[in-house]
């Protein structure tokens, strides 16, 4: 998975998927479920690099929700991720939805709140 976000950040999306897709093979393999979410997380970021939203969208559903429900930094990324893909597919109030969600559940843990004000303004 490594490989994969490495090549990410180097702007290299098509071999950063294929990296993720094969941790995805292992596993499975392997039998090691607690990093499937990782990996989807990443691998959305990568197809909505590529401007692939929909692959982007169908790896996001893919994450176990009760995974999503314990751990906040996974939720956070997947409201963000979601809320952009959504905004990319023109879909503009399912994209505030999401976003604004994660403002609710960031909020307690900012320390000024009109810092994310402005965004709460779009709707």
């Amino acid at each position: 998975m490594q490989y994969g976000i490495l090549e990410s950040y180097k702007g290299n999306y098509t071999l950063a998927a294929n990296y993720l897709l094969r941790t995805l093979i292992y596993a499975d393999k392997t039998n090691e479920k607690s990093i499937y979410s990782s990996v989807y997380i990443n691998l959305a970021s990568v197809y909505s690099a590529l401007e692939e939203y929909k692959k982007a969208k169908y790896y996001l559903l893919k994450i176990d929700k009760k995974e999503l429900k314990d751990n906040l930094l996974l939720n956070i990324n997947y409201l963000g991720n979601m809320g952009q893909l959504e905004y990319e597919l023109k879909n503009y109030s399912s994209a505030l939805g999401y976003l604004n969600k994660g403002i609710e559940i960031l909020s307690p843990y900012v320390g000024d709140i009109n810092l994310i004000q402005p965004y709460r303004d779009w709707e």
